[in-house]
């Protein structure tokens, strides 16, 4: 038996923050289930779109399904933005159809005129969230792209002190072939060039260094 969505909430708060907020619970909450899946798709598609007339001109079938749920109350979708409206909110979806909820849901979003201040799923963290301001379209909060940042600057780090290491052993190695030594090239390299046996190896098998023979 398909779960009843966790819609209570929402019903419950009148405000259009309100509104929103649940939307964005539930969403978080179902993302990853079957209906959540189709309901993510969903917004993919509209939040790429530059208003929601133009959305429903590309996706005819959730404009008609739109218009079925709402039975007596014709939808009117936004030509210059992201939402429309109802005369009157549709009644709740059918539990057991995966697809219901998905149109019962796109519908509470695009009924709000906050609704496009939803944005995610954040880059780091993967959930939806509520923008604090319409320039935040990355991350979800200041922690996240801190957060994000950080690992970039690192990401950076690491592959410049790999590369300033590779450079340290390629001139090493030029040095090794002429010199009066009777070590073997690896100890020798990595005495030279302050770097481990290991990253040697592992710089061999990724093609970065040649073994190196005497006067060549």
């Amino acid at each position: 038996m398909t779960p009843k969505p966790q819609i209570k909430t929402m019903r419950e708060l009148s405000t259009p923050e309100g509104r929103l907020l649940g939307v964005c619970d539930v969403l978080n909450a179902e993302k990853d289930t079957e209906r959540g899946q189709e309901l993510v798709k969903l917004l993919e598609e509209w939040m790429a779109a530059p208003s929601l007339a133009a959305m429903l001109q590309n996706n005819v079938e959730i404009g008609q399904d739109l218009q079925n749920a709402a039975k007596l109350s014709f939808f009117v979708p936004g030509k210059n933005h992201k939402y429309g409206r109802y005369q009157v909110t549709p009644d709740g979806p059918n539990v057991y159809d995966p697809h219901s909820f998905t149109v019962w849901m796109f519908a509470n979003l695009v009924t709000n005129p906050l609704c496009e201040r939803l944005a995610g799923p954040c880059a780091r963290c993967g959930i939806f969230y509520i923008k604090k301001r319409m320039s935040q379209t990355v991350y979800c909060s200041r922690r996240c792209g801190n957060a994000a940042t950080a690992l970039a600057r690192t990401r950076e780090r690491i592959k410049a002190e790999r590369k300033d290491k590779l450079r340290r052993a390629k001139t090493a190695i030029k040095e090794w072939r002429s010199a009066k030594t009777q070590e073997d090239w690896k100890h020798w390299v990595a005495n030279r060039a302050s770097v481990d046996l290991r990253f040697l190896t592992r710089a061999i098998k990724k093609g970065d260094l040649v073994p190196p023979t005497k006067g060549r």
